[in-house]
């Protein structure tokens, strides 16, 4: 499972760093965009101040790898994780937005959800983002459907109610099952919650480490990042502007 460092605000970044965008989307699609941050001028800060944007970095447009069209980010059925990537370190969970400032000019904007510090961690493990239905049992015979988050050869981390209460140390069960069309995988992992976290609205994420190597969760990783690699040069239905940064949009 990650390892969890310092809390760090996004406003810490200096500019001239260099960043990846990771952007999962439905059905296991991945995609991966990189820019640089810029700094934020005087002239700039007030208008972002006056719309609640305080915890911010502002990036060179990410743009659409072949064709240099600008990618628009603004969607309910994706979601977008930053790296620092000379660090490895990840921002998990944040807002991305195309804005127009009097001075940085037509730049995209990083937006965390948390009011304060966002969570940062550094991957030790490449993470499978997976979104699929599954199952959480305790060693007490309790039962939750939960949403299967994402998975690594080190953790798995679950949506799930808040009904389903579980606390840092308790061995849970976590199962699910992956159809494709020519394969499938049933994956049971024994795992200890090592974090549990309010989510989105009345939902809670838990993290968990799994307790023992699984050569079948090892494969099925592997596999799912080699389909995410061929598929990278169009991972997403995501909306592109026209060329000249017309608001005018058409689905890839």
């Amino acid at each position: 499972m990650d390892e969890r460092v310092e809390k760090q605000s996004l406003s810490k970044i200096k500019p001239g760093t260099k960043v990846r965008l990771a952007v999962y989307g439905r059905h296991n699609t991945c995609g991966y965009f990189d820019s640089e941050v810029i700094g934020i001028s005087e002239v700039d800060r007030p208008y972002l101040s006056s719309k609640n944007f305080d915890n911010i970095i502002l990036l060179k447009l990410f743009r659409e790898l072949g064709n240099d069209k600008v990618v628009n980010f603004e969607s309910d059925e994706i979601v977008c994780e930053l790296m620092i990537k000379e660090s490895k370190v990840v921002y998990k969970d944040v807002f991305v937005r195309r804005i127009d400032l009097p001075i940085a000019g037509d730049v995209h904007a990083i937006i965390t959800h948390e009011k304060e510090h966002p969570t940062v961690n550094r991957r030790q493990f490449f993470r499978l983002w997976i979104g699929l239905n599954g199952t959480a049992n305790t060693v007490d015979h309790l039962s939750a459907n939960v949403i299967v988050r994402d998975v690594s050869v080190g953790g798995v981390g679950f949506i799930c109610s808040p009904k389903f209460m579980v606390s840092v140390g308790d061995k849970v069960t976590v199962s699910f099952v992956d159809e494709t069309e020519d394969r499938q995988f049933f994956i049971i992992m024994p795992c200890t919650v090592v974090r549990v976290d309010q989510w989105r609205g009345n939902t809670q994420i838990v993290g968990c480490t799994i307790n023992q190597d699984i050569p079948n969760v090892n494969r099925y990783i592997m596999l799912k990042q080699q389909e995410r690699q061929r598929r990278f040069k169009k991972p997403l239905r995501v909306s592109v502007y026209k060329d000249g940064g017309s608001s005018e949009k058409k689905v890839i």
